[in-house]
């Protein structure tokens, strides 16, 4: 099922439904409190329904001061956030990826974490086979879109690999060289990238 947005952006009704306008001028962002009522009639048309608690807004702007406009959905006020999770990526309101970058590196070492009290004493192959099954996909995830260009997000993704590189062979000799772990291993080594960021828009997320 779908919905035409006066936007002409075209929604399909999944588990997250986004409507995205770029625009600058207050009645350019005026179109996206349309998209809103347009969903509105959606649902009732569908006999379905929104939960405009678990909905929000989030202004795209790399400007010190984003354009400033409120938005209401199904009656109530939408929460204005800076980083919204979308298809599985957390995206920042200034484009930055800080909180992609945060919560893919939390969650990697927390299942990195889970493996090595359930597997400690278990043979390489199958730490390897755990690791590249359950914590690499983590890491590697949408990576063509947020690929780390600052040093310091690179290391920290990186010290996730260090961490299960010696967790699967299981050397933790200070002399021990990780580099060629990570290279046994078959870890994706970060390079730095060129860093692109958008105007000034606004995107809802459900």
């Amino acid at each position: 099922m779908t919905c035409q947005t006066t936007s002409g952006v075209l929604l399909d009704y999944l588990q997250m439904t986004a409507s995205y306008i770029h625009g600058k001028t207050s009645r350019e962002m005026d179109i996206l409190q349309k998209d809103l009522h347009q969903l509105e009639k959606w649902q009732e048309e569908w006999e379905m329904s929104f939960n405009p608690a678990k909905c929000s807004v989030m202004k795209l702007s790399t400007k010190k001061e984003a354009p400033d406009r409120s938005y209401n959905f199904c009656g109530q006020p939408l929460q204005e956030v800076d980083s919204h999770p979308y298809l599985g990526v957390e995206i920042d309101s200034k484009m930055s990826w800080k909180a992609q970058y945060q919560k893919l590196t939390s969650k990697a070492n927390k299942v990195l974490g889970f493996l090595k009290r359930n597997l400690w004493f278990c043979p390489r192959e199958m730490k390897e086979t755990a690791y590249k099954t359950l914590v690499r996909p983590i890491l590697e995830y949408a990576g063509c879109s947020w690929d780390p260009y600052k040093k310091k997000d690179i290391v920290a993704i990186e010290a996730v690999q260090r961490k299960a590189a010696r967790f699967c062979m299981n050397d933790y000799k200070q002399l021990s060289s990780v580099t060629e772990m990570t290279r046994v291993l078959g870890c994706r080594k970060r390079y730095k990238t060129e860093e692109k960021t958008p105007d000034s828009s606004s995107c809802i997320g459900s």
